[in-house]
């Protein structure tokens, strides 16, 4: 990982409200900064994995993988899951699709 290539991300925590119509609204937490270096996904097997989304799939590693570390016991776990975790970059919110103890792929929503 080259420390040049580091960008800023944003873990925010979703929290959702059910609305008296039956909608629900989502409020966010104040966030965590964090460094990642981000890849951009175009080989044959992550376009096998992710089909047409391929363009919107991205790969962040943290220094010292440390957003790793805290999501990877939410991956299985009921109440605090990573679908309720939504990461910023670039002004766009992303959604976290897989947790690895060295890599978070992430899509655009």
């Amino acid at each position: 990982m080259k420390l040049i290539r580091l960008q800023n991300i944003i873990l925010y925590k979703v929290t959702k409200e059910p609305l008296p119509d039956g909608d629900r609204n989502e409020t966010l937490d104040t966030g965590t900064p964090y460094q990642a270096l981000i890849q951009y996904l175009d080989d044959e097997v992550a376009v096998a994995t992710y089909g047409a989304d391929v363009s919107k799939v991205h790969r962040i590693a943290t220094i010292n993988n440390e957003l790793e570390k805290l999501l990877i016991p939410k991956v299985n776990n009921r109440d605090d899951n990573i679908s309720n975790y939504i990461i910023e970059y670039n002004n766009n919110k992303y959604s976290i699709l897989k947790v690895t103890p060295r890599y978070i792929d992430i899509k655009w929503r």
